[in-house]
């Protein structure tokens, strides 16, 4: 007698459903993938840049000298160069200065430089484009702001949307500074929801 056998395997409509299933399971995934992904940038700048405004100021305490931090626009070259603006997309410089306010010369000690951010907006709320920490480790213009959010390739300015919100980062005239999330909202006008102080 022989025993019919069975063969293993999926039907074609077992198939089709479990396909089904997985593309539904990938197009609810990948939004909170990208926003987990932006989410997790604004957080790591956010540190990055904190890090080096608190190395910026401990340092100007131990040598007992001006250090300054400015945006820059070749960070990436062997002869950095300060821009003369507020946005630190481009990356940064920090280093020890004669007197506060002044942009980075080859005769100054560099520091640390840091890389371009991309994909992220790091906007300072102020004209101030060199943040600088005397000897006893005050902002020499006293209390400053920073925004830090994500943004698309082809925008200037990021936004804290509602499933990634931004940063600010408070400067106080003291020296000391620290991050608190802003405001967020599902447009990117300005005033709520733009990674600007305006």
């Amino acid at each position: 007698m022989n025993a019919s056998r069975r063969t293993a395997g999926f039907s074609l409509i077992e198939l089709m459903v479990a396909i089904g299933v997985f593309a539904i399971l990938t197009a609810l995934a990948v939004p909170s993938l990208s926003d987990f992904m932006k989410r997790n940038m604004v957080s790591n700048q956010t540190n990055d840049f904190l890090g080096a405004i608190r190395f910026a100021r401990s340092t100007a305490v131990t040598r007992s000298t001006i250090v300054s931090i400015c945006p820059s626009t070749t960070s990436s070259t062997t002869t950095p160069l300060c821009a003369a603006t507020n946005t630190f997309n481009t990356g940064w410089l920090i280093y020890t200065s004669t007197k506060a306010g002044e942009a980075y010369k080859p005769t100054d000690e560099l520091l640390r430089v840091a890389q371009n951010v991309p994909g992220a907006s790091i906007q300072g709320a102020t004209t101030v484009p060199v943040v600088t920490f005397d000897a006893r480790g005050s902002s020499t213009y006293g209390t400053l702001s920073f925004f830090i959010c994500s943004k698309a390739a082809d925008d200037t300015v990021g936004q804290s949307a509602l499933r990634y919100s931004g940063r600010r980062i408070d400067l106080q005239s003291g020296g000391r500074a620290g991050a608190t999330p802003l405001q967020t909202s599902s447009s990117k006008t300005t005033g709520q929801g733009y990674c600007t102080a305006t």
